[in-house]
């Protein structure tokens, strides 16, 4: 046998063997998922309780506001882009004063 024709008939194999896992691993996706199921029921389990742990990083807290526009009431934390109202103008005049 030809190395051409070992190697076409390891690749045959191998294509055999990529849909017999696959056809296993469906089998066994249907039973995982009905033991979950059951499991979720009996335990009453929640989406919190099953993938909390999968949260990334803690929740960002939103900054206070800094910054005020007297005339309308619309605030900025000092973070990101400089709105509108607050551009060429001296910020120290729209600090939010602290109590």
């Amino acid at each position: 046998m030809s190395t051409q024709e070992e190697l076409e008939e390891l690749v045959e194999q191998r294509k055999l063997l990529d849909e017999k896992i696959e056809q296993c691993r469906n089998e066994a996706r249907g039973k995982a998922i009905e033991q979950a199921l059951s499991l979720i029921t009996t335990f009453r389990l929640t989406p919190e309780d099953l993938f909390s742990s999968m949260k990334k990083g803690k929740a960002k807290s939103k900054a206070p506001p800094k910054y005020r526009d007297p005339e309308t009431g619309k605030t900025w934390t000092g973070k990101g882009p400089t709105p509108s109202w607050l551009k060429d103008k001296n910020r120290d005049d729209y600090l939010i004063k602290a109590q």
